[in-house]
Order: C-alpha cells, then sequence, then structure tokens
C-alpha cells in the first residue's frame, strides 16, 4: 500500500526494460478500491542535484590533475636536491672561505651541536639532516 510522501522510481511501460526512470512523490491517495494516486514528478529537484553532481566531478577531475602535478613536481624537486647534493662535496673543496659562507646562507644552512656530540643541520633541504658522530667536517681558519 503506497502513502503520501513516498518516492518511487517511474517507467511508463513497466516491464519495459531500457526504458529511463523518473522519480516520482505520491501527493495524494485515491479511492481505497481504485489504487490510484496522484504523483508529482521530481525530476526538476534530481536535475539540480545532478547539476550540482556534475560540478563536483569536474571539480574533482581539477584536484586530482593538479594533484598529479603537484607530485611530478615534488619529485622533480627531490631529483634536482639529490643531483646538487651530488655536486657539492667536489665543488666545495674549491671554494674559498667566502664563498662557503655565500653557499651556506643561500641554502639557509643551520647547523646545531649538543653536548651529547649529536649534531642538526637544517635548511632549505626541508627535513633536518642525521649527521652521524663518524663524519669528519674539514674546516678553515677560525670559528
Amino acid at each position: 500500500m503506497t502513502s503520501v510522501g513516498q518516492r518511487f522510481a517511474y517507467r511508463e511501460h513497466a516491464h519495459t526494460s531500457g526504458e529511463s526512470v523518473r522519480p516520482v512523490e505520491v501527493v495524494k491517495e485515491g479511492p481505497p478500491r481504485s489504487q490510484k494516486v496522484k504523483i508529482r514528478w521530481l525530476d526538476g529537484e534530481f536535475a539540480a542535484l545532478e547539476e550540482t553532481r556534475a560540478v563536483a566531478v569536474k571539480e574533482l577531475e581539477a584536484i586530482r590533475t593538479r594533484w598529479k602535478q603537484h607530485e611530478r613536481l615534488e619529485h622533480d624537486a627531490e631529483a634536482l636536491l639529490e643531483h646538487y647534493a651530488g655536486m657539492i662535496p667536489e665543488a666545495l673543496d674549491d671554494l674559498t672561505s667566502k664563498e662557503h659562507h655565500d653557499v651556506y646562507k643561500m641554502m639557509r644552512l643551520k647547523v646545531l651541536a649538543f653536548p651529547d656530540g649529536s649534531v642538526e643541520v637544517t635548511g632549505v633541504f626541508g627535513e633536518p639532516l642525521e649527521v652521524g658522530a663518524s663524519r669528519s667536517v674539514k674546516t678553515e681558519g677560525k670559528w
């Protein structure tokens, strides 16, 4: 038995598969013996939802595209950083003290030495570098 407010999927020819289904809502019941009801088509309500869904799908695709670009840029940045990091040890040996200072300044390099012997190195490379106690550091001049 149907009641006012119930929603259904309506197909004009009940036993025809493949025919599109339209949403309807029962707004008034007919006489009990007739089993007829007055319905309201809900196509307009669902059209707005479909439009909202289409916009959301487009925005989601745009976000996915930007995310992929972001991942590519991150990968490129990591590759570039590795490339330059590989070049630095050889190039640093040939620099003067002033040039060392300029490079460290460009990299915003900060080194913190703790009483327990641990060292923390930070800079433009993002996260702190781990420096083991077994590493030796060549220094020139005075501190």
